[in-house]
């Protein structure tokens, strides 16, 4: 009889162990999935500001060569 009880209460111990990390897995990679796209957003939106910024680089150039009379 007593051995009934262990069994059954470390039965249902490993039951729970095995849900709740299966839990926190799906959360861990959900995390990890989100961290991954909010950092390649952020990479692609650095490289569009880089490429504003020398466009506007080369703008103001050419602006400035304009304005000097220069040749375009």
């Amino acid at each position: 009889m007593d051995i009934d009880v262990v069994w059954v209460a470390v039965s249902v111990y490993m039951i729970v162990l095995v849900v709740y990390g299966s839990y926190l897995l799906r959360g861990w990679i959900r995390m990890r999935r989100e961290h991954r796209d909010a950092w390649e957003r952020y990479r692609e939106s650095q490289e569009l500001m880089d490429l504003h910024e020398e466009q506007g680089e080369l703008l103001e150039l050419r602006l400035g060569v304009l304005e000097k009379g220069g040749e375009k």
